[in-house]
């Protein structure tokens, strides 16, 4: 070991070697601390943020399987599997997972837009009522809305008389307007 007194540099000349749970330690408090235990590596950082970085190229982290986990260890933020899926957790329940056919995602989907690219299925649920419309704006309440329960099919002005009704409901007998 070359050491130089007035800076605190030390040059290694080979490898430093530590044992199991003998740490590297830096910062004046040893914040942080890199270590293997026998069975698993360690690289713990006590206070603040921990940053990997690099100005020139990617950085790249390897294994068959990995992922995020909560502070405490007992929670997945993300998971990803070599040649399978990546997965994202809301408090430790799976949202988002990737599929060899796009995604699946586990409860409501807020978007800004939609493109599909090809034919859609829309599944509202069963006898949950399936509705198209619009949120905003000066016309907020005209969509179209199907009921599978009752099997209406309902396009127009969601009020209490619709613009156009087409359905098998006893109260669906008149069509209030119809305009083309």
């Amino acid at each position: 070991i070359t050491t130089n007194s007035g800076g605190g540099s030390a040059i290694l000349g080979s490898h430093l070697d530590l044992g199991d749970n003998q740490k590297a330690r830096f910062g004046a408090g040893d914040d942080l601390q890199i270590y293997h235990d026998g069975s698993n590596s360690y690289a713990t950082s006590g206070t603040g943020q921990f940053f990997l970085t690099s100005s020139n190229s990617n950085i790249w982290l390897r294994g068959g399987e990995g992922g995020i986990l909560s502070a405490d260890g007992s929670e997945y933020l993300i998971r990803a599997t070599s040649n399978g899926s990546v997965k994202l957790f809301y408090n430790n329940v799976k949202k988002l997972e990737t599929t060899n056919t796009g995604i699946d995602v586990t409860g409501t989907v807020t978007a800004d837009g939609l493109t599909v690219d090809g034919s859609a299925t829309i599944d509202s649920g069963g006898a949950s009522p399936l509705t198209i419309s619009r949120n905003s704006g000066a016309n907020s309440n005209v969509g179209i809305a199907f009921n599978a329960a009752t099997n209406d099919f309902n396009i127009g002005v969601a009020s209490t008389s619709e613009d156009f009704v087409v359905g098998t409901s006893s109260n669906l007998n008149t069509l209030n307007r119809l305009r083309v």
